[in-house]
């Protein structure tokens, strides 16, 4: 390497981390050395917002404290499949629900059944003992609403959901006309839930015996990536093992396929905010490597 070479590659990656050699660059070198150190420059601070990114999981949203959302979740799973009464797959990238009133019935599509406004659907519960009282801990929903919109969609049925505060220390829907013994604001909370819908899905976690919410998945996520067909089929097979939400080590491995499958729904949103942050990032960057320039 020759003496020349040296002192350019000295200036293009010492203007990184000082002026001086851009100065020096931009007075000894020709101009297509300045536009590499332009370039330099701009793209090398993005690479970390670029790795931070590619890194980002739905499931994170249950890796601090889940409040029994594991557990709450696997035993739905399992009572949900045990029951043979509900029944979800994935068909040209949407999840349809299928349901019937016993075992000697054939599954109908849920929205078949639905008339004007009833198309969300509680499909399972989970109650915990907390300090000698009966909670409810978690909701499950399924409806076949659009994940945005205005009007009827799953943005504004979220909105409805959270809405719905229980009395504490029961698992029984709070009514202000009724229950008006109880304190609007301190007597009150709101249970974890999931809603399973046509597009997508979307969960969030609220503490114990609160109205504060802890964690929630990404909006925007879809069936797009999903590698199953039966969802309760899928979340609820562990090799090896019977399902069985009592055993713990059971328990945590069904709730490992809930995790995966909160990855797979979110791989579309994850690219797309992989380039939107990348692009925004590398603009803004690029803006004021010219104006310094």
């Amino acid at each position: 390497m020759t003496a020349k070479t040296k002192y350019s590659l000295k200036l293009v990656f010492g203007s990184l981390i000082k002026n001086d050699y851009a100065i020096e660059g931009a007075k000894t070198l020709p101009w297509w050395i300045a536009v590499i150190m332009f370039i330099l420059g701009t793209f090398l601070p993005v690479i970390p917002i670029m790795v931070n990114a590619s890194k980002t999981y739905c499931a994170s949203f249950v890796s601090s404290n889940v409040y029994d959302y594991d557990q709450a979740l696997v035993t739905c799973g399992v009572e949900l499949k045990n029951s043979d009464l509900y029944k979800f797959e994935v068909s040209n990238q949407q999840l349809l629900g299928y349901s019937r009133e016993n075992t000697t019935d054939d599954f109908t599509l849920m929205s078949a059944r639905w008339v004007e406004s009833a198309d969300l659907t509680p499909i399972a519960t989970y109650n915990r003992v907390f300090e000698g009282k009966e909670t409810r801990a978690l909701n499950v929903y399924y409806t076949d609403r659009p994940s945005t919109g205005k009007v009827n969609s799953v943005s504004t049925m979220i909105s409805s959901i959270e809405s719905q505060k229980y009395v504490l220390g029961t698992d029984r829907v709070y009514n202000a006309e009724t229950d008006t013994e109880v304190d609007a604001k301190k007597g009150v909370y709101i249970p974890s839930y999931l809603i399973l819908y046509k597009d997508g899905m979307y969960s969030k976690i609220y503490k114990v015996n609160t109205t504060t919410a802890s964690n929630s998945t990404y909006g925007g996520m879809d069936w797009k990536h999903a590698n199953f067909t039966n969802l309760l089929d899928t979340v609820t097979t562990v090799e090896g093992m019977e399902a069985n939400p009592v055993d713990r080590n059971y328990v945590k491995a069904s709730f490992d396929n809930w995790r995966v499958i909160f990855n797979d729904c979110y791989k579309t949103q994850k690219v797309n905010n992989f380039w939107m942050t990348s692009g925004l990032y590398f603009g803004i960057y690029l803006i004021l490597g010219v104006f310094m320039g």
